[in-house]
């Protein structure tokens, strides 16, 4: 994207232009028809001279972008293993390899590694960006450390689970675990099942601790959101439709046994658009356990199953904020001019 013409304050005849690329895995990035990529080749006071950049230069900007990548999906699987040590510890092999399922949700920058947090900072915000909601806080429990991270073990204010677990780190890297509970579905095909408004109900608080925490320390670039499910095989899966009347729509994953789904946003787009992510994260999660119409159902049926979730968690910061985020709905920032063409 580039800005409009801005004046010289000096020079009638010159005029500035800011220039914004978006962070991506493509880089170097080009101008469009371009036959080359140009570095700067001096800092600071020296004079530029303007060259092409040689192989080596490209292929080590390449280098980078792909040490970063590898970097995020190395503190996601990092955390995703620790939360399996605590869950292995917790039920015993036999029983939770096939009879248990997890849920997982992991928010980190696309592209970490520059400028890490120290550990005083990481735990100065973490005592500052607590949601409060029905008398208690989101996290709650001690806070306690391991390498590069801080973490907490059960969480969960409402719905506790048996086992649930929020990991903070250095690099900014948000990773929420717990153990779904199987619950009594009076009328169902199966006496026991998952419910998915109550997997929802966990998504967003967490996903709003996450936007306040990059707010907190003024982020405002690219972000991955990584929703885990594991040991969903046979599982049913259920959303309530009239819970007076007892109807469900119910679902089931016949051959996968776990799923990871992957959604490209930024910090800008969770504040602003919060309510689209919630929305996008809860047609894949259904869609995935195998409710064929996920994608097709209306938005108001998803806007009710996200403000059940609300009123089941009761933080009324993010009431407010969805519904303020439905009336002005997501919209990017204002561009003039494509770059390139």
């Amino acid at each position: 994207m580039i800005s409009n013409p801005i004046p010289h304050p000096d020079h009638l005849d010159k005029v500035f232009y800011v220039i914004y690329v978006e962070e991506s895995r493509e880089t170097p990035h080009f101008l469009n028809r371009r036959k080359g990529a140009y570095i700067r080749t001096d800092e600071f006071s020296q004079r530029f001279e303007p060259r092409l950049a040689t192989y080596e230069e490209i292929q080590h900007l390449a280098n980078r972008r792909r040490r970063a990548e590898e970097l995020r999906e190395g503190l996601i699987g990092r955390a995703q293993k620790r939360f399996d040590a605590r869950f292995y510890l917790h039920y015993p092999k036999d029983i939770s390899k096939s009879l248990i399922p997890t849920f997982s949700i992991a928010v980190v920058p696309m592209f970490p590694g520059l400028n890490p947090l120290t550990i005083q900072e990481l735990q100065t915000i973490l005592s500052e960006c607590r949601l409060s909601a029905g008398g208690a806080e989101i996290p709650r429990g001690n806070l306690k450390s391991q390498h590069e991270s801080f973490f907490y073990e059960h969480p969960r204010m409402l719905h506790s689970r048996v086992l649930s677990y929020l990991e903070v780190n250095i690099h900014r890297l948000l990773f929420y675990a717990e153990v779904v509970n199987l619950y009594v579905i009076e009328g169902a095909e199966r006496d026991h099942g998952v419910r998915v408004d109550l997997i929802l109900a966990t998504i967003i608080p967490y996903l709003w601790y996450s936007n306040r925490f990059y707010r907190s320390i003024g982020y405002d670039g690219s972000l991955k959101i990584e929703v885990g499910l594991d040991r969903m095989q046979g599982k049913q899966f259920v959303i309530p439709v009239k819970s007076e009347s007892g109807e469900y729509i119910e679902f089931a994953p016949m051959l996968d046994d776990s799923a990871k789904l992957s959604r490209e946003t930024s910090a800008y787009e969770l504040n602003q658009g919060y309510t689209d992510i919630v929305k996008d994260i809860f047609r894949n999660i259904c869609f995935a356990c195998g409710w064929k119409d996920a994608y097709s159902v209306d938005d108001e049926f998803i806007d009710r199953q996200i403000d059940k979730a609300l009123s089941t968690w009761g933080g009324q910061e993010i009431i407010h904020e969805t519904k303020k985020s439905r009336q002005n709905r997501f919209r990017q920032p204002p561009t003039n001019h494509p770059a390139g063409e």
